[in-house]
């Protein structure tokens, strides 16, 4: 309970003048809360309520990491196949079919010209196909780690990890993509120059 000032009694001191002086003199205790309330500190209960309610925000944060953490396993998973096997059906589609067809559209092959276009199609495409694996291979392994990572939050969990891997996947991505283009564009060129010009 708290505690109220409490008055010391009169205390007389010696005659000045003749006349006698009367001084009082009070103690004041001030109690923890009381000083608290003054200096606008909080108490343990509010620092308590304080505590908690900042620990249960973040174990909503931590929980929120990991939801997405899941949410992009799967779509990544999705993405990654999609993405991967219409690659490769491109990219073998064009390699079988100017394998199996220029015979008929150029006459003779071993004596056309540019040559050099043909072969270098051909292993673009036939390097999109291979770094297509790859690229199949280390995205099982990207996703591995990253789903080990969102298991234990605290202690492995690294946004910019995360980020980096997937930055060298694009990279490999937009590259295959730019070699299917470019094989296809030789190809094609290597058409025109030869059967149609």
């Amino acid at each position: 309970m708290d505690k109220q000032p409490e008055a010391v009694p009169k205390k007389e001191e010696q005659p000045q003048n003749g006349q006698h002086k009367v001084v009082l003199k009070e103690e004041v205790s001030v109690t923890v809360k009381e000083t608290r309330e003054e200096t606008h500190e909080e108490t343990d209960e509010e620092a308590e309520k304080r505590y908690r309610e900042e620990w249960e925000i973040y174990k909503n944060k931590i929980a929120k990491i990991e939801a997405y953490g899941q949410e992009l396993k799967e779509l990544f998973h999705k993405s990654q196949d999609t993405f991967e096997k219409q690659l490769s059906y491109i990219s073998a589609g064009a390699l079988a079919l100017s394998v199996g067809f220029i015979k008929d559209i150029v006459h003779p092959i071993k004596d056309s010209s540019y040559k050099w276009m043909l072969l270098a199609g051909w292993g673009l495409l036939i390097f999109t196909l291979l770094l297509n694996l790859v690229s199949h291979m280390l995205a099982g392994k990207y996703a591995k780690k990253g789903a080990k990572e969102t298991e234990d939050v605290e202690k492995s969990y690294d946004p910019k990890k995360i980020d980096k891997r997937a930055k060298r996947m694009d990279r490999i991505n937009w590259t295959t993509v730019g070699m299917l283009a470019g094989g296809i564009i030789l190809i094609v060129l290597y058409i025109t120059f030869n059967a149609i010009l």
